[in-house]
């Protein structure tokens, strides 16, 4: 059995070799590198809701990508993914509750630090 943080780990590799296939260009790639570490800032400076907020006000294949799979990644924690389950990912953020909140954006975070690393060894410069 996985620990926590390899279960994560295991999940945002898979996420990130599957987006990079999917991604033709190298630019791209690298945009959704760098959207990734955008991302995960604003988890940092202005929180959950904020930051999906904002990827959502961007019509970019990458951001799309981001989003998908943080709301697959929440739909798999067993303490919350029935909110998650076929509803939009802001829709979701804004029906918790203070703690489910804080669970949440702990859980998101570290899933965004795997990301990053993976996207970082992945993703050429």
């Amino acid at each position: 059995m996985l620990n926590k943080q390899m279960e994560i780990a295991k999940i945002a590799y898979n996420n990130i070799k599957d987006n990079i296939k999917n991604i033709q260009q190298e630019e791209e790639k690298k945009e959704y590198k760098s959207h990734i570490k955008h991302i995960l800032s604003l988890l940092q400076i202005s929180g959950i809701t904020q930051a999906f907020s904002f990827a959502l006000t961007k019509k970019k294949n990458t951001y799309n990508m981001i989003i998908s799979d943080t709301k697959e990644y929440l739909s798999t924690l067993s303490v919350i993914k029935e909110k998650f389950k076929n509803k939009e990912l802001i829709d979701s953020l804004l029906t918790l509750t203070s703690e489910e909140y804080m669970i949440v954006t702990s859980e998101v975070r570290d899933f965004f630090i795997w990301l990053k690393r993976f996207a970082d060894g992945l993703i050429k410069d």
